[in-house]
């Protein structure tokens, strides 16, 4: 989710993601899937929740 939650933050304009193995990079890459699921409405609801 923080992945695509970066992703679809339009103050983030580049996202870097690490991995030590390739089944890690796997998984971080599958969070692009989700970046159209970050609505307006989740990303207000996780910006409440997250006190960054």
């Amino acid at each position: 989710m923080s992945i695509a939650w970066c992703v679809s933050n339009p103050n983030a304009p580049t996202v870097m993601i690490d991995a030590r193995s390739m089944n890690q990079l796997d998984e971080n890459l599958e969070a692009i899937r989700y970046v159209d699921k970050i609505t307006p409405e989740i990303k207000a609801r996780i910006d409440a929740a997250v006190d960054y």
